[in-house]
């Protein structure tokens, strides 16, 4: 779906000139408002696209990459006042179903993240969130140094 978007952005510009051109009782396609959502939902959908690139482009992900950009996607999907009620709605039911999702992995999650050089002052957590991270971290390499 994310790769069809900029090929139907582009046909629509086409699309549009041409459906101007018609008469209006000659048109069972989309109306000028139904182009505007569908444009909504393109805009709505960009960090999402943005996040599968990512994840897709790397020949070898690792899991450090997904609490960054999980805050990242929960970050761009906060409503702001000059989204259309379409972006609102879809941003408020994607970041709604991002705030669940990784829970039960996040200090697994942020753990990884920490250790990764691209990472690792955890940019993208709360300062509390962030020393209970290193303190695990700390806690775990001190306890395995004992063994």
């Amino acid at each position: 779906m994310f790769t069809l978007l900029p090929a139907w952005e582009e046909g629509q510009k086409v699309l549009s000139l041409r459906f101007r051109l018609r008469s209006e009782n000659d048109l069972c396609t989309l109306t000028e408002a139904d182009i505007r959502v569908a444009e909504d939902i393109m805009k709505a959908l960009r960090p999402m696209k943005a996040a599968t690139l990512t994840m897709s482009g790397e020949s070898a992900t690792t899991l450090s990459v997904i609490a960054p950009l999980h805050a990242q996607l929960l970050e761009e999907m906060r409503q702001t006042t000059s989204d259309s009620t379409v972006i609102k709605e879809l941003k408020s039911a994607m970041h709604n179903d991002l705030r669940f999702r990784y829970a039960n992995l996040k200090e697994k999650l942020h753990v990884a993240s920490a250790l990764d050089p691209r990472f690792k002052t955890l940019p993208f957590i709360s300062d509390e969130d962030r020393e209970d991270t290193f303190t695990r971290l700390i806690s775990e390499t001190d306890h395995s140094g004992a063994s």
